[in-house]
């Protein structure tokens, strides 16, 4: 049986409620949601980078003179590389075609090891005072303080990915690497802050950011597989 044809006054009032909703205020979030991709892009790059020149410029590491460059370069583009590729992949446009699971394995392996890779890298060097310590019985409260540090900043990075993804972090792939991508994120702020160069405080202060992340991202996953079940 064929539906009814609505009254012209029906009409009427459907066409002005949709008029309304699309005139009604949109909120602050919505509304960097709804910027072009580059936009997006250039935002969450640029909290990135925002937080790398505060390090830099007022709580850079005190032995930063003495660090091996080459290490320090290498160290801080392979965890950039990792950020960058997590970033790329969660500000992905939703119309283009999904990317495969194993791409998405791949960038969020990436941005896991990169810290894990970097933390067991054997001490940089044991030339300055602040970068031997750290261990034995100032292990966890100097390992506890870079952890919150660490920590901030990677929720800080994955609080501008939620107001900026389009899907405010609900799609799996996105949520997972804006936790992953954080985690990498906080471990290069680290390396840019802490001095301390022991593999053991390396694990305990700054790869278990990102170990920490990973947890919240697996628990993310099944919650929404059960969710489905």
């Amino acid at each position: 049986m064929a539906e009814p044809t609505p009254e012209p006054a029906e009409l009427g009032a459907m066409f002005e409620a949709l008029e309304a909703q699309l005139e009604a205020p949109v909120g602050l979030a919505e509304g960097l949601r709804q910027r072009s991709t580059w936009a997006r892009s250039a935002a969450l790059l640029g909290v990135a980078l925002a937080m790398v020149t505060v390090i830099s410029l007022g709580l850079r590491r005190v032995d930063l003179a003495l660090h091996p460059l080459p290490r320090l370069l290498g160290t801080l583009a392979a965890l950039a590389a990792a950020v960058l590729a997590a970033g790329l992949v969660v500000l992905r446009p939703v119309h283009r075609r999904r990317l495969s699971g194993w791409w998405v394995a791949l960038v969020a392996g990436a941005a896991v090891l990169a810290p894990a890779i970097v933390s067991s890298l054997p001490a940089a060097h044991a030339d300055h005072p602040a970068s031997v310590i750290g261990v034995g019985a100032d292990l966890v409260p100097r390992a506890l303080g870079c952890f919150a540090f660490g920590l901030g900043f990677a929720l800080t990075a994955v609080a501008a990915a939620y107001l900026l993804e389009r899907s405010a972090l609900r799609r799996r792939g996105p949520a997972v690497l804006a936790l992953l991508g954080a985690g990498a994120l906080g471990n290069l702020v680290l390396v840019l802050h802490c001095p301390i160069v022991a593999p053991i405080h390396q694990w305990a202060g700054h790869a278990t950011v990102s170990l920490v992340l990973l947890v919240a991202a697996v628990v993310a996953v099944s919650w929404r597989s059960l969710g489905r079940g």
